[in-house]
């Protein structure tokens, strides 16, 4: 069933200021997640130096498992001129 909550309009001016905001309040939630952990559970896995280790509230570290190296993917793709088939009209 569909919502019908009704959401304001907003100006793209407004929703790109909005949407350029995301990586850092992304990066800020990481963090607090990380430290949540730390306080509530005593440990938090995280990945260092292409290593997954478990970082222990007393500042121990202990490697669990050394990783493959990172296999970078592009973020954009490159620009292709495509050509456009020209279309055919069928002859009767």
């Amino acid at each position: 069933m569909m919502s019908s909550r009704k959401f304001p309009k907003i100006e793209e001016g407004e929703m790109r200021r909005q949407e350029a905001r995301l990586p850092d309040l992304a990066k800020v939630a990481g963090e607090n997640a990380h430290r949540r952990s730390l306080q509530r559970f005593g440990q938090v896995l995280t990945v260092q130096n292409n290593q997954m280790v478990d970082l222990r509230s007393d500042g121990s570290v202990t490697v669990v498992k050394t990783l493959p190296p990172v296999i970078k993917v592009p973020t954009t793709l490159p620009k292709v001129k495509v050509r456009l088939a020209a279309k055919r009209k069928k002859q009767p």
